[in-house]
């Protein structure tokens, strides 16, 4: 009886020590530089397509201009009261001229070193972000402008009497960018349950960028490990066919991912209306037809419901677990130096439509085995020092 005892108690702390639980997994960032293309004069416009941990992509729209800025050429120091009391000049009243550079307007107009401008086009200066700020906003290049100063006479004082020189304005290059971003068509349940962002462009977004009209459907993210990542579709490719069908909106795909969850604990709410209404159930994985950097591919999606969820599972000091669709790893009596083992595997971003995953083995029935794959490298090692590496 004390034996039963003992044994209830041992088995109720094992049970006790094992847990298991879930938490969701958060997809990283994506950012796909769709397009460039020439705007207006001088302008670059790039479209970036971009996922949303939320399941909503948007395209963002740069506007990079190339312009010339106007420049006179000079490095300054504000006249505050210690400078002022070493050149004996009222404080704050012109700018103390600190570097003349070289082949520039100031240069050739006979600006020199410790000169004082005192106004530039009649405006009186006090501080030398003033100045830049009159350069840039009411002068171009090419401009001849009038401006005051005080030199220093042989005795190493500052004339009295200002002095006027007329410079000609330099030109340098400068760019100014200007962005927006543009939500995209979508339903966030497509993501919810095959790990594909898609998103449909407007009319006028899509002659913007593509010169016609035509429907475009773009995947914006295929969440690393999911469905959709294992079958090849990757993030910039515009979906043509849905189940045989030409796509000519993202509801095209949303109805039949929708048409196939009457099995699966998804929320009616990420579906729009339109999505829902009027679709028969479907039995089947989701076929797709996409075109994009990579060339044309065909695949198909098996819908799944868990893929934002992470489990672990741990008995103490025998097992340890954790896992989701990205990641998975184990560890077998890892306590005991002779007798362990570990394994971890992690899918990561691929450059082509075949999964990318990094794995790591440790095997030590005696200490002898471990082996590691890599984007750059298969490692091979036994008895701890004998070590094969090849890389890719």
């Amino acid at each position: 009886m004390k034996t039963l005892r003992i044994c209830t108690v041992a088995l109720t702390l094992l049970v006790s020590a094992c847990s298991s639980h879930s938490r969701s997994i958060r997809p990283e960032t994506v950012h796909h530089k769709m397009m460039v293309k020439p705007g207006g004069e001088g302008e670059e416009v790039t479209y970036t397509l971009t996922n949303h941990r939320e399941g909503v992509p948007r395209i963002t729209r740069s506007v990079e201009r190339s312009y010339k800025l106007a420049s006179l050429g000079v490095t300054g120091k504000n006249m505050e009261k210690n400078l002022s009391d070493s050149t004996g000049l009222k404080p704050w009243r012109g700018i103390l001229v600190s570097r003349v550079s070289n082949r520039s307007a100031a240069a050739r107009s006979g600006i020199q070193e410790e000169d004082v401008l005192l106004t530039y086009d009649g405006a009186p200066l006090a501080t030398t972000d003033q100045l830049k700020k009159l350069i840039q906003e009411t002068s171009t290049p090419g401009d001849t402008v009038p401006i005051s100063l005080l030199r220093k006479s042989a005795d190493g004082r500052y004339t009295e009497e200002p002095m006027v020189i007329n410079a000609t304005l330099d030109g340098v290059d400068a760019r100014e960018t200007t962005s927006d971003t543009i939500l995209l068509d979508s339903d966030r349940g497509v993501y919810k349950l095959t790990g594909l962002q898609v998103g449909g462009l407007s009319e006028q977004l899509t002659t913007e960028m593509y010169g016609n009209k035509d429907s475009v459907v773009l995947i914006a993210d295929a969440l690393v490990g999911s469905p959709a990542y294992l079958a090849g579709f990757r993030t910039g490719d515009k979906v043509l066919r849905c189940d045989g069908q030409p796509v000519t909106s993202y509801r095209d795909i949303s109805r039949a991912v929708w048409a196939r969850s009457s099995d699966l604990k998804v929320g009616m709410e990420l579906f729009g209306e339109e999505s829902r209404e009027g679709v028969v159930p479907t039995e089947g994985p989701l076929e797709l037809v996409v075109e994009g950097p990579l060339g044309r591919h065909e695949g198909q999606i098996v819908l799944r419901d868990d893929m934002f969820d992470s489990s672990s599972f741990n008995i103490p000091i025998v097992f340890d677990c954790d896992g989701n669709i990205q990641r998975s790893r184990w560890s077998f009596l890892d306590f005991i130096f002779q007798f362990g083992a570990n394994y971890r595997s992690k899918y990561r971003p691929s450059p082509n439509r075949q999964p990318a995953e990094d794995t790591f083995l440790s095997f030590f029935p005696l200490g002898m085995f471990e082996f590691e794959s890599t984007e750059s490298y298969d490692k091979y090692c036994f008895l701890w020092f004998i070590e094969f590496t090849d890389r890719h």
